[in-house]
């Protein structure tokens, strides 16, 4: 399972998931609608099967000044 946060949070895979995102990276499940990103990351996942689900206490923590 890929725990994933709204907004910008960071992600967090585990180690077996990135190896099985490696040898795919530049194949054709993972360019899907996007090039860069979240949602490049996000097609290769959904490629995979691997279910992905939303966390609430992950998120973004913006400081002061900083956006």
């Amino acid at each position: 399972i890929l725990l994933r946060s709204q907004g910008g949070g960071g992600i967090v895979l585990s180690r077996g998931l990135l190896r099985a995102l490696i040898p795919m990276w530049h194949e054709v499940p993972c360019l899907g609608t996007s090039m860069h990103g979240d949602e490049r990351l996000r097609d290769c996942i959904q490629a995979l099967g691997v279910q992905m689900k939303t966390e609430a206490h992950f998120h973004q923590m913006d400081m002061v000044g900083g956006g």
